[in-house]
C-alpha cells in the first residue's frame, strides 16, 4: 500500500470457486508462484508463452508458512523469478512484486 497503491490496484477477496469463475469469465490467465514446480516458466517469459486471445494475468501467491493450495498448484500455471543459484525463498511481498514486474505486459 506504499504511496497509495493500494487505491489504484483492483483488489479482491474471493473464495477459490469465484476465483476460478471470474478468471474464466475474463479471459485471465492463473498463474502461481511456485518456483520448484517441475514445469514452472519464468516470469520473465510466461507471459509471452500465454494465449493470444487472453486479456490478462491472476496472479497467485500462497502463504509464506504454507505456500500454495493444492488447488492452486493443480489449476494454475506455475512460475518462478529466474535467478542464478540457490535460495530457499523469499518474502511473499518481494516475490510478488518481482513477478508483477517481470510479467508486466
Amino acid at each position: 500500500a506504499a504511496r497509495g497503491g493500494v487505491f489504484r490496484l483492483p483488489i479482491a477477496r474471493l473464495t477459490w470457486d469465484e476465483l476460478e469463475r471470474v478468471t474464466s469469465d475474463r479471459g485471465l490467465v492463473r498463474y502461481c508462484a511456485e518456483p520448484t514446480a517441475p514445469n514452472a516458466v519464468g516470469a520473465d517469459v510466461a507471459v509471452s508463452d500465454s494465449s493470444s486471445e487472453k486479456k490478462g494475468i491472476c496472479l497467485v501467491l500462497g502463504s509464506e508458512g504454507q505456500g500454495l493450495s493444492d488447488t492452486a498448484l493443480k489449476t494454475c500455471k506455475p512460475v518462478a523469478i529466474p535467478m542464478p543459484g540457490e535460495m530457499e525463498s523469499l518474502n511473499v511481498g518481494i516475490a510478488g512484486g518481482i513477478l508483477m514486474y517481470l510479467m508486466r505486459k
